[in-house]
Protein backbone atom coordinates (compact mmCIF):
# COMPACT_ATOMS: atom_id res chain seq x y z
CA UNK A 1 0.00 0.00 0.00
CA UNK A 2 1.27 3.43 -0.83
CA UNK A 3 1.80 5.68 2.50
CA UNK A 4 1.65 9.37 3.02
CA UNK A 5 4.55 11.89 1.86
CA UNK A 6 7.37 12.29 4.34
CA UNK A 7 6.64 14.56 7.72
CA UNK A 8 9.97 16.91 6.24
CA UNK A 9 8.60 17.50 2.84
CA UNK A 10 5.23 17.91 4.22
CA UNK A 11 6.02 20.12 6.38
CA UNK A 12 8.37 22.29 4.61
CA UNK A 13 6.66 21.86 1.11
CA UNK A 14 2.97 21.81 1.36
CA UNK A 15 1.52 22.80 4.32
CA UNK A 16 3.80 25.87 4.89
CA UNK A 17 2.51 27.33 2.16
CA UNK A 18 -1.16 26.46 2.95
CA UNK A 19 -2.39 29.79 5.17
CA UNK A 20 -4.46 28.55 8.24
CA UNK A 21 -7.59 30.04 8.62
CA UNK A 22 -9.04 27.32 10.77
CA UNK A 23 -8.08 24.30 12.53
CA UNK A 24 -6.88 21.29 10.16
CA UNK A 25 -3.74 22.77 7.88
CA UNK A 26 -0.65 21.39 10.50
CA UNK A 27 1.25 18.18 11.73
CA UNK A 28 -1.09 16.32 13.89
CA UNK A 29 -4.33 17.35 12.17
CA UNK A 30 -6.81 15.04 11.42
CA UNK A 31 -9.44 17.25 10.06
CA UNK A 32 -10.13 20.27 8.31
CA UNK A 33 -12.62 23.10 10.22
CA UNK A 34 -14.67 24.43 6.78
CA UNK A 35 -17.22 27.23 8.51
CA UNK A 36 -15.57 27.83 11.62
CA UNK A 37 -17.83 29.82 14.72
CA UNK A 38 -20.83 32.01 13.26
CA UNK A 39 -20.01 30.87 9.84
CA UNK A 40 -17.07 32.94 9.13
CA UNK A 41 -15.84 32.17 5.59
CA UNK A 42 -12.53 33.78 4.38
CA UNK A 43 -10.51 33.37 1.24
CA UNK A 44 -6.90 33.69 1.32
CA UNK A 45 -6.92 37.10 -0.28
CA UNK A 46 -9.51 38.38 2.26
CA UNK A 47 -7.45 41.27 3.99
CA UNK A 48 -8.97 40.58 7.61
CA UNK A 49 -8.47 37.04 7.40
CA UNK A 50 -4.78 37.50 6.68
CA UNK A 51 -4.68 40.16 9.79
CA UNK A 52 -6.48 37.65 12.07
CA UNK A 53 -4.38 34.62 11.01
CA UNK A 54 -0.91 36.83 11.66
CA UNK A 55 0.85 35.44 14.78
CA UNK A 56 -2.15 32.37 15.41
CA UNK A 57 -1.89 28.98 14.35
CA UNK A 58 -5.49 28.82 14.49
CA UNK A 59 -8.41 31.45 13.65
CA UNK A 60 -10.65 31.72 17.08
CA UNK A 61 -13.66 32.57 15.72
CA UNK A 62 -15.65 35.27 17.36
CA UNK A 63 -18.88 34.41 19.80
CA UNK A 64 -19.63 30.60 19.40
CA UNK A 65 -23.51 30.79 20.72
CA UNK A 66 -25.21 26.90 19.45
CA UNK A 67 -24.27 26.91 16.28
CA UNK A 68 -22.14 24.11 14.74
CA UNK A 69 -18.70 23.45 12.78
CA UNK A 70 -18.41 22.43 9.08
CA UNK A 71 -15.32 19.96 9.16
CA UNK A 72 -13.97 17.37 6.61
CA UNK A 73 -11.81 14.19 6.69
CA UNK A 74 -10.01 12.43 4.31
CA UNK A 75 -9.73 8.77 3.92
CA UNK A 76 -7.48 6.83 1.58
CA UNK A 77 -7.33 2.88 0.65
CA UNK A 78 -5.76 0.89 -2.30
CA UNK A 79 -5.92 -2.76 -1.57
CA UNK A 80 -9.15 -4.99 -1.07
CA UNK A 81 -11.65 -4.05 1.01
CA UNK A 82 -10.82 -0.95 -1.10
CA UNK A 83 -13.86 1.52 -0.76
CA UNK A 84 -14.48 0.03 2.82
CA UNK A 85 -11.50 1.11 3.77
CA UNK A 86 -10.96 4.23 2.90
CA UNK A 87 -14.28 5.26 4.60
CA UNK A 88 -13.17 3.30 7.72
CA UNK A 89 -10.12 6.12 7.75
CA UNK A 90 -12.64 8.98 6.83
CA UNK A 91 -14.45 8.38 9.97
CA UNK A 92 -11.38 7.80 11.50
CA UNK A 93 -10.31 11.37 11.09
CA UNK A 94 -14.03 12.73 12.02
CA UNK A 95 -14.05 10.81 14.82
CA UNK A 96 -11.09 12.04 16.53
CA UNK A 97 -13.45 15.28 16.64
CA UNK A 98 -16.24 13.74 17.96
CA UNK A 99 -18.21 13.30 14.60
CA UNK A 100 -19.51 10.97 12.49
CA UNK A 101 -20.12 11.97 8.66
CA UNK A 102 -23.23 13.21 7.55
CA UNK A 103 -22.13 13.11 3.24
CA UNK A 104 -18.71 12.23 1.39
CA UNK A 105 -17.17 12.44 -2.06
CA UNK A 106 -15.63 9.63 -3.75
CA UNK A 107 -12.61 9.99 -5.94
CA UNK A 108 -11.70 6.96 -7.92
CA UNK A 109 -8.62 6.48 -9.64
CA UNK A 110 -8.43 2.95 -12.13
CA UNK A 111 -5.71 1.34 -14.22
CA UNK A 112 -6.10 1.23 -17.89
CA UNK A 113 -6.71 -2.46 -17.23
CA UNK A 114 -9.14 -2.51 -14.39
CA UNK A 115 -12.42 -4.66 -14.91
CA UNK A 116 -15.94 -2.90 -14.44
CA UNK A 117 -16.30 -5.90 -12.08
CA UNK A 118 -14.05 -4.84 -9.34
CA UNK A 119 -15.19 -1.45 -9.64
CA UNK A 120 -18.70 -2.46 -9.63
CA UNK A 121 -18.04 -4.66 -6.64
CA UNK A 122 -16.27 -2.06 -4.63
CA UNK A 123 -19.16 0.54 -5.26
CA UNK A 124 -22.43 -1.98 -4.54
CA UNK A 125 -20.36 -2.64 -1.05
CA UNK A 126 -19.65 0.56 -0.03
CA UNK A 127 -22.98 2.05 -1.04
CA UNK A 128 -24.56 -0.72 0.69
CA UNK A 129 -22.83 0.19 3.93
CA UNK A 130 -23.38 4.03 3.30
CA UNK A 131 -27.21 3.16 3.14
CA UNK A 132 -27.02 1.72 6.23
CA UNK A 133 -25.65 4.49 8.13
CA UNK A 134 -27.31 7.01 7.00
CA UNK A 135 -24.27 8.63 5.51
CA UNK A 136 -25.05 10.69 1.77
CA UNK A 137 -23.21 9.98 -1.23
CA UNK A 138 -22.58 13.57 -2.25
CA UNK A 139 -20.45 13.59 -5.97
CA UNK A 140 -16.86 11.98 -6.42
CA UNK A 141 -14.53 12.08 -9.82
CA UNK A 142 -13.18 8.58 -11.92
CA UNK A 143 -10.23 8.80 -13.85
CA UNK A 144 -8.17 6.08 -15.97
CA UNK A 145 -4.72 6.51 -14.87
CA UNK A 146 -2.29 5.35 -17.23
CA UNK A 147 0.40 5.19 -14.70
CA UNK A 148 -1.23 2.59 -12.04
CA UNK A 149 0.35 -0.57 -13.28
CA UNK A 150 -2.96 -2.14 -11.94
CA UNK A 151 -5.98 -1.66 -9.24
CA UNK A 152 -7.55 1.21 -8.24
CA UNK A 153 -7.87 3.79 -5.09
CA UNK A 154 -10.20 5.01 -3.36
CA UNK A 155 -9.86 8.64 -1.67
CA UNK A 156 -12.89 9.77 0.41
CA UNK A 157 -13.66 13.20 1.80
CA UNK A 158 -16.07 12.46 4.96
CA UNK A 159 -18.19 15.68 6.27
CA UNK A 160 -19.75 16.30 9.23
CA UNK A 161 -21.05 18.90 12.31
CA UNK A 162 -19.08 19.55 15.43
CA UNK A 163 -20.22 21.06 18.15
CA UNK A 164 -18.61 24.36 19.45
CA UNK A 165 -17.73 23.37 22.74
CA UNK A 166 -15.94 20.46 21.24
CA UNK A 167 -14.17 22.93 18.53
CA UNK A 168 -13.04 25.25 20.98
CA UNK A 169 -11.58 22.63 23.22
CA UNK A 170 -9.84 20.95 20.01
CA UNK A 171 -8.66 23.13 18.19
CA UNK A 172 -6.77 24.99 21.24
CA UNK A 173 -3.45 24.65 20.44
CA UNK A 174 -2.14 26.03 23.88
CA UNK A 175 -4.83 23.53 25.19
CA UNK A 176 -2.34 20.49 26.19
CA UNK A 177 0.47 21.43 28.82
CA UNK A 178 3.38 19.24 30.32
CA UNK A 179 2.11 16.58 32.66
CA UNK A 180 -0.86 15.76 30.72
CA UNK A 181 -1.21 12.02 30.35
CA UNK A 182 -1.24 10.45 26.57
CA UNK A 183 -3.67 7.37 26.44
CA UNK A 184 -3.17 4.64 23.60
CA UNK A 185 -6.18 2.88 22.60
CA UNK A 186 -5.60 -0.18 20.14
CA UNK A 187 -3.16 -2.90 19.46
CA UNK A 188 0.06 -1.31 17.32
CA UNK A 189 0.55 -2.33 14.38
CA UNK A 190 -2.44 -5.18 13.86
CA UNK A 191 -3.99 -3.58 10.92
CA UNK A 192 -0.57 -3.70 9.13
CA UNK A 193 0.60 -6.97 10.29
CA UNK A 194 -2.80 -8.25 8.93
CA UNK A 195 -2.30 -6.76 5.35
CA UNK A 196 1.07 -8.58 5.33
CA UNK A 197 -0.23 -11.85 6.11
CA UNK A 198 -3.33 -11.71 3.80
CA UNK A 199 -0.32 -10.64 1.45
CA UNK A 200 2.06 -13.58 2.14
CA UNK A 201 0.09 -16.72 3.00
CA UNK A 202 1.94 -19.38 1.25
CA UNK A 203 5.61 -17.91 2.45
CA UNK A 204 4.47 -17.26 6.42
CA UNK A 205 2.97 -20.88 6.70
CA UNK A 206 6.41 -22.16 6.21
CA UNK A 207 7.09 -21.18 9.45
CA UNK A 208 4.22 -20.54 11.14
CA UNK A 209 1.23 -22.24 11.58
CA UNK A 210 -2.19 -21.74 9.32
CA UNK A 211 -4.15 -21.27 12.82
CA UNK A 212 -1.81 -19.11 14.34
CA UNK A 213 -1.97 -16.67 11.19
CA UNK A 214 -5.60 -16.69 10.87
CA UNK A 215 -5.66 -15.62 14.65
CA UNK A 216 -2.75 -13.00 13.73
CA UNK A 217 -4.97 -11.43 10.83
CA UNK A 218 -8.01 -11.17 13.51
CA UNK A 219 -11.25 -9.31 12.17
CA UNK A 220 -11.74 -8.84 7.87
CA UNK A 221 -14.48 -6.31 9.13
CA UNK A 222 -13.56 -3.00 8.24
CA UNK A 223 -15.53 -1.54 10.64
CA UNK A 224 -13.99 -2.95 13.09
CA UNK A 225 -10.76 -0.58 12.48
CA UNK A 226 -13.20 2.23 13.33
CA UNK A 227 -12.13 4.33 16.41
CA UNK A 228 -15.26 6.23 16.97
CA UNK A 229 -16.38 4.30 20.11
CA UNK A 230 -12.95 5.03 21.89
CA UNK A 231 -12.41 8.89 20.54
CA UNK A 232 -15.96 9.49 21.96
CA UNK A 233 -15.33 8.32 25.36
CA UNK A 234 -12.03 10.34 25.30
CA UNK A 235 -14.08 13.51 24.37
CA UNK A 236 -16.27 12.01 27.25
CA UNK A 237 -13.29 12.01 29.57
CA UNK A 238 -11.71 15.40 28.93
CA UNK A 239 -8.91 14.78 26.01
CA UNK A 240 -7.99 17.69 24.92
CA UNK A 241 -6.29 16.27 21.92
CA UNK A 242 -7.33 13.30 19.87
CA UNK A 243 -5.25 11.24 16.46
CA UNK A 244 -5.99 8.35 14.82
CA UNK A 245 -3.08 6.18 14.07
CA UNK A 246 -2.47 5.12 10.07
CA UNK A 247 0.22 5.51 7.74
CA UNK A 248 3.86 5.46 10.22
CA UNK A 249 2.37 3.68 12.90
CA UNK A 250 3.13 4.52 16.45
CA UNK A 251 6.13 6.22 16.80
CA UNK A 252 4.79 8.39 13.97
CA UNK A 253 1.45 9.44 15.62
CA UNK A 254 2.80 10.17 18.78
CA UNK A 255 5.85 11.98 16.87
CA UNK A 256 3.15 14.63 15.13
CA UNK A 257 1.46 14.63 18.67
CA UNK A 258 4.67 16.45 19.96
CA UNK A 259 4.96 18.17 16.93
CA UNK A 260 0.99 19.41 16.83
CA UNK A 261 1.17 20.38 20.77
CA UNK A 262 4.23 22.10 21.10
CA UNK A 263 5.42 19.80 23.94
CA UNK A 264 7.94 16.38 24.16
CA UNK A 265 6.94 13.45 24.91
CA UNK A 266 7.82 10.70 27.02
CA UNK A 267 6.41 7.24 26.65
CA UNK A 268 7.22 4.18 28.39
CA UNK A 269 8.07 1.29 25.88
CA UNK A 270 6.24 -1.51 27.55
CA UNK A 271 3.09 0.63 27.72
CA UNK A 272 2.44 0.33 24.16
CA UNK A 273 -0.14 -1.90 23.66
CA UNK A 274 0.78 -4.49 21.03
CA UNK A 275 0.28 -8.29 19.58
CA UNK A 276 3.19 -11.01 19.90
CA UNK A 277 1.98 -11.90 16.77
CA UNK A 278 2.55 -8.35 15.26
CA UNK A 279 6.31 -8.75 16.48
CA UNK A 280 7.05 -11.76 15.09
CA UNK A 281 5.85 -11.50 11.67
CA UNK A 282 7.95 -8.11 11.65
CA UNK A 283 11.26 -10.08 12.93
CA UNK A 284 10.62 -12.63 9.44
CA UNK A 285 10.35 -9.65 7.28
CA UNK A 286 12.68 -7.58 9.53
CA UNK A 287 10.23 -3.97 9.89
CA UNK A 288 9.90 -2.36 12.93
CA UNK A 289 5.81 -3.12 14.36
CA UNK A 290 5.87 -0.02 16.20
CA UNK A 291 5.96 2.15 12.36
CA UNK A 292 3.96 -0.28 10.92
CA UNK A 293 0.20 1.10 9.49
CA UNK A 294 -1.90 1.47 12.74
CA UNK A 295 -5.86 2.05 11.10
CA UNK A 296 -8.03 1.14 14.25
CA UNK A 297 -5.43 2.81 17.03
CA UNK A 298 -6.15 6.23 18.56
CA UNK A 299 -4.59 8.25 20.98
CA UNK A 300 -5.16 10.81 23.47
CA UNK A 301 -3.96 13.51 25.50
CA UNK A 302 -5.60 13.92 28.49
CA UNK A 303 -5.08 16.51 31.99
CA UNK A 304 -3.44 14.87 34.36
CA UNK A 305 -6.41 16.14 36.67
CA UNK A 306 -8.74 14.00 34.94
CA UNK A 307 -7.17 11.15 34.07
CA UNK A 308 -9.41 9.19 36.72
CA UNK A 309 -12.81 10.67 35.01
CA UNK A 310 -10.83 9.20 31.22
CA UNK A 311 -10.50 6.09 32.51
CA UNK A 312 -14.08 5.50 33.89
CA UNK A 313 -15.15 7.13 30.52
CA UNK A 314 -13.06 4.09 28.89
CA UNK A 315 -14.02 1.59 30.74
CA UNK A 316 -17.68 2.30 30.81
CA UNK A 317 -17.35 2.52 26.88
CA UNK A 318 -16.13 -1.48 26.76
CA UNK A 319 -12.70 0.06 25.87
CA UNK A 320 -9.14 -1.22 26.47
CA UNK A 321 -6.19 1.46 26.88
CA UNK A 322 -2.73 2.01 28.40
CA UNK A 323 -1.37 5.54 30.14
CA UNK A 324 1.73 4.98 28.49
CA UNK A 325 3.31 8.44 28.78
CA UNK A 326 3.05 12.28 29.59
CA UNK A 327 4.01 15.67 27.38
CA UNK A 328 7.42 16.94 28.42
CA UNK A 329 8.14 21.04 28.69
CA UNK A 330 11.44 19.50 27.22
CA UNK A 331 10.69 19.24 23.47
CA UNK A 332 12.54 15.98 23.04
CA UNK A 333 10.24 13.10 21.73
CA UNK A 334 11.54 9.55 23.73
CA UNK A 335 10.58 6.06 24.07
CA UNK A 336 12.05 4.93 27.28
CA UNK A 337 12.31 1.48 28.92
CA UNK A 338 11.03 0.58 32.54
CA UNK A 339 12.90 -3.06 31.66
CA UNK A 340 15.96 -1.80 29.75
CA UNK A 341 18.66 0.83 30.07
CA UNK A 342 16.77 2.13 26.34
CA UNK A 343 15.95 5.36 25.19
CA UNK A 344 14.88 6.08 21.85
CA UNK A 345 14.21 9.31 20.21
CA UNK A 346 11.73 9.42 17.27
CA UNK A 347 12.21 10.98 13.95
CA UNK A 348 10.03 12.56 11.50
CA UNK A 349 8.13 10.09 9.52
CA UNK A 350 10.81 8.85 6.35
Amino acid sequence: MSGTIESRILERSIIRHVPAVFAGTGIGDDYMVIYGPQEERWSTSDSKAVSDMQGNDTYSGGACNNQMVLISGKGYNDIEPIGEMALVRAINNLATAGVFPESITIDIQASEELSEEVLRREMNSLTEICRKRKIRIAGGNTVRNSYMKEGCSFLITAFGYMSCDAYKVLSDRKGAKPGDKIILVGDTGAYGAACIIKENMERLAERFAPSYLRSAVGSDNPGDYEITVPANAMLEGGAVYIHDVSFGGIYRTLYEVSERCGLGVKVIHEHIPIKQSTIEICEYFNLNPYQLLGTGGVVGVCPAERIDLMKDALRKAGVDYSVAGELTEAREKVIVSDRNDMKRFLAPYK
